[in-house]
């Protein structure tokens, strides 16, 4: 678990290239416990609770929408 990492960018954020993640099914969405991994201290960034804002690489849950 954790984030898509950035593999490329210009600094001021005008262009920033992550690693490519895919949306999560329907079963994972549900199965995913945001307050869960905010309790446990996993997620330490502004990532919010919402389907598009995570994804899966490799079978990891990643943020794909977060600041820091």
């Amino acid at each position: 678990d954790g984030i898509a990492r950035i593999r490329f960018r210009i600094p001021g954020g005008f262009l920033i290239v992550m690693e490519r993640a895919r949306l999560m099914t329907d079963k994972e969405w549900e199965e995913f416990n945001y307050a869960q991994m905010i309790d446990r201290g996993e997620y330490v960034l502004s990532a919010e609770n919402k389907r598009d804002s995570w994804g899966m690489i490799e079978n990891r849950v990643v943020a794909i929408d977060y600041g820091d």
